[in-house]
């Protein structure tokens, strides 16, 4: 058998192998929505019945008193903590800015020096100073 034609006859299995688990996945996928449309229950309403968060709320008389004066009061209260709070953040922000790009520097200078001296050893070659060293060169044809 040459070559292109057992490429030709891989290639044409593994579609084959591909067609067929995707008719078998699409089975599956039929099969099991045939199962969850007949497991359903018949009975039209019952989840109003049966589940605890779907109970009747409080009418608008009772919501109109000292439950709205509460909630009221409570979004007056997080108002003004928001009005407080986010200028004094704003005056803040430009010296967090600038201190995190001095944090950031430094933290470049360290990984950059432990790199030169421990990680690639860049000091080995080109001296602790990085103005060269005593390692031979690698060309040692003398024509070039």
């Amino acid at each position: 058998m040459s070559v292109v034609l057992s490429t030709l006859v891989l290639a044409n299995a593994a579609r084959t192998i591909g067609i067929v688990l995707g008719v078998l996945l699409l089975l599956a996928f039929a099969v099991a929505i045939a199962f969850n449309l007949r497991k359903g229950r018949a009975e039209v309403g019952s989840e109003i019945e049966l589940a605890a968060n779907r109970k009747p709320y409080l009418d608008d008389d009772q919501l109109e008193t000292t439950k709205l004066d509460r909630t009221l009061g409570a979004g007056l209260v997080l108002l003004a903590v928001i009005g407080i709070a986010l200028p004094l953040y704003w005056l803040a922000e430009p010296s967090r800015q600038s201190n995190a790009v001095n944090a950031f520097q430094e933290e470049a200078i360290k990984r950059g020096e432990n790199i030169y001296v421990n990680g690639a050893q860049c000091a080995s070659c080109h001296g602790p100073l990085g103005v060269g060293g005593v390692a031979n060169y690698t060309i040692t044809d003398p024509a070039t």
